[in-house]
């Protein structure tokens, strides 16, 4: 027996595209990566021109069945008013979807949406956008929950407010 949710959502994905942010990005610099294996981030690079560019490259978009914790997303909308109190949400996903999406890793079970991807929206069951966050929000944990079976029962993805890049 799994545990099942009734998908009032669809959140959709941006996954990092590890092996192309790690080639350089122009092709001529002393940089050979576009991520930072000290600090774990990606960078970004200054051009000739003076502008900033950021050396994250993504794959397509995944959008996955979901619900929303009501708590941490009623306190998002309060963003309409004004007011950003927290930019945490919760993202709640079944198992059973992940497995039939063939978004788990077959040798370890786990999801291949982590850390450092990108939430871009939230969409309808007829896939139009109900709600697109004005600032970056990335997945910061991933947390199986075990229930009554011997598998991971759901998935939460938390997400949080974040900046695109390294700073410097």
């Amino acid at each position: 027996m799994h545990a099942r949710l009734h998908h009032a959502f669809f959140a959709e994905f941006l996954q990092l595209d590890a092996i192309a942010t790690r080639r350089d990005p122009d092709g001529s610099g002393p940089l050979t990566s576009g991520f930072d294996d000290v600090f774990q981030e990606v960078t970004n690079f200054t051009q000739p021109t003076g502008t900033r560019e950021e050396a994250r490259k993504n794959k397509d978009p995944v959008l996955v069945p979901c619900n929303v914790d009501t708590n941490t997303m009623d306190a998002l909308q309060q963003m309409l008013a004004g007011n950003s109190p927290t930019s945490k949400l919760v993202i709640v996903v079944a198992w059973r979807t992940m497995r039939a999406m063939g978004l788990l890793r077959k040798d370890t079970g786990a999801p291949i949406i982590r850390v450092n991807d990108e939430l871009v929206s939230f969409r309808d069951r007829c896939k139009n956008v109900v709600f697109k966050p004005e600032f970056p929000l990335f997945v910061t944990q991933v947390a199986p929950s075990f229930g009554i079976a011997d598998v991971p029962d759901l998935f939460n993805f938390t997400v949080e407010e974040r900046k695109r890049g390294a700073n410097g």
